[in-house]
């Protein structure tokens, strides 16, 4: 997962997405030269139950975090062999912990469960 505390410290500013999106673009090109072939997963950032706290990392919304979910998706599209995790069903009310930003233990395991679905519906096979 990237992205939340950007959002957070930053807010809806349309210049840390664009910084954001550049340090995206750095990542996903070095993982590629270190290994052209290798699947690069990348999970959205999911919403999280208090985007009030925690100064100066409170200036974020469910609105802004879309909008660094969506920046992730377009850098990852310009990058070969990387996909975005998306992550349905996701419950603030169920898998955020008691501090309001970090998953629990049944956040955890629904974001590992859909790495899982989004890694199971590539081809690994040297000619995939």
């Amino acid at each position: 997962m990237t992205g939340l505390n950007d959002a957070r410290l930053n807010g809806d500013s349309a210049t840390a997405r664009e910084a954001y999106a550049d340090a995206l673009d750095l990542v996903f090109r070095a993982f590629h030269e270190v290994s052209p072939a290798a699947p690069v997963l990348v999970i959205e950032q999911p919403h999280i139950g208090d985007y009030s706290g925690y100064e100066p990392f409170h200036r974020a919304s469910d609105v802004v975090v879309d909008a660094y979910n969506a920046t992730l998706r377009q850098a990852a599209s310009r990058h070969p062999a990387t996909s975005v995790v998306a992550v349905p069903g996701w419950d603030v009310d169920t898998m955020v912990s008691a501090d309001g930003v970090h998953p629990n233990d049944a956040g955890h395991r629904h974001l590992a469960q859909a790495v899982v679905r989004t890694a199971s519906s590539w081809d690994f096979s040297p000619t995939g």
